[in-house]
């Protein structure tokens, strides 16, 4: 989830019959919506002693910290690991993982009864899942039938693991079903989207 540690494994499994001293070469970039890289998020070099027969696994830890800043504009992560022989350097492997992250939950909920012309309300919960606070909070409102335009609101800011719960409320103009959207963004995040499908009934 966007906000939080991202936790892999490199899994190494030798056929060899005898032990070999391996360099393993870590990148992780950030990729923009076109397929091309954006910014380097983190390398790392290590080595590993791969005795015959084994396996290993290694771990690799992004922290938020360090994708955060790339990530606000970018649609995933690509992790490489290259993996040669230290004595014979002609021996590469090659392994790559496409990560997209999953936005943070955004909740909305509107009450079951949504009659034309008479006020209804919702709620609206977000939890901020970062260890930062969220600056440049907004939120926008949206559905035909339901607001006559968009509604766009500045919020305050979000210290780290509190939430929002915004009640909003709203006049249904037009019957049949209907569908609110609500936008969040932030500093660290985009375009976070939660949608709730009513009935306006006469």
């Amino acid at each position: 989830m966007n906000g939080m540690d991202v936790s892999i494994k490199l899994l190494l499994h030798s056929k060899s019959t005898f032990a070999r001293l391996l360099s393993i070469n870590i990148s992780v970039q950030a990729m923009s919506y076109n397929g091309s890289s954006a910014g380097n998020i983190q390398s790392e070099v290590k080595e590993e002693t791969m005795q015959p027969g084994t396996e290993r696994s290694v771990p690799i830890l992004v922290p938020f910290s360090a994708y955060h800043k790339l990530m606000v504009e970018c649609d995933s992560m690509k992790v490489t690991a290259m993996v040669n022989d230290k004595y014979k350097p002609e021996q590469v492997y090659l392994a790559e993982n496409d990560i997209v992250l999953m936005d943070p939950p955004f909740i909305l909920t509107v009450s079951r009864t949504t009659r034309l012309q008479q006020e209804t309300s919702g709620v609206l919960i977000f939890k901020n899942p970062a260890d930062e606070t969220l600056t440049g909070c907004r939120l926008t409102l949206s559905g035909s039938g339901v607001f006559k335009k968009e509604e766009d609101c500045k919020l305050p800011d979000l210290a780290p693991k509190q939430q929002f719960r915004i009640n909003i409320f709203f006049y249904p103009y037009k019957t049949g079903k209907k569908t609110i959207t609500a936008v969040f963004d932030c500093s660290t995040f985009r375009d976070i989207q939660a949608t709730c499908k009513i009935e306006v009934t006469e």
